[in-house]
């Protein structure tokens, strides 16, 4: 035989056929969805706030340090494509073509030009250098020779000993 259960009449009561305990509780009703997207519009909201703050604090920040750092004697502008003012460096010559790589090429090119005849830059010329120390050679003056107690000296100290040791110099006895 089937027993009917009947059913409450409230709609806050469980089924008759579930089991009935008094201490368990349930929520009764579903969740609150407009709640639940206020909060996440809310937090979508506040997140974009502190996002745009943080962006205009850099953007803000920057600018500010580029005024602070910013030159009061601003570099020329480099004109591209010519070398930079003398002395230069070897690679750089080397690279632009105006010397030979090869070191003995340059090295004998160096030589012809100092025996030879020629314009250094406007107004100057220049002679062989054989030919420019004969002509200076009794007018430029030269170093005298050594004294003897300079030449004793070159040969520096002997046993390089205390301070107070009484040192003699190489070559003669100190007098």
């Amino acid at each position: 035989m089937v027993e009917e259960f009947e059913r409450p009449e409230s709609p806050d009561s469980p089924p008759a056929a579930a089991p009935q305990h008094p201490t368990v509780r349930f929520e009764r009703s579903d969740v609150n969805f407009v709640w639940i997207l206020g909060i996440l519009l809310g937090a979508l909201l506040l997140g974009g706030i502190i996002l745009t703050g943080v962006f205009r604090f850099y953007h803000i920040y920057g600018e500010q340090q580029a005024r602070i750092k910013r030159s009061d004697y601003p570099v020329l502008p480099v004109r591209h494509g010519s070398l930079p003012a003398e002395p230069s460096l070897e690679q750089i010559k080397r690279m632009a073509g105006n010397q030979e790589g090869n070191v003995y090429l340059r090295q004998a090119q160096e030589e012809s030009i100092l025996n030879s005849y020629g314009e250094v830059e406007e107004g100057y010329l220049h002679i062989p250098i054989g030919r420019a120390m004969d002509a200076l050679a009794d007018k430029l003056p030269a170093r005298e020779p050594p004294s003897p107690e300079q030449v004793r000296r070159q040969n520096g100290l002997v046993d390089s000993g205390a301070s107070n040791s009484g040192r003699m110099f190489r070559g003669s006895p100190h007098d």
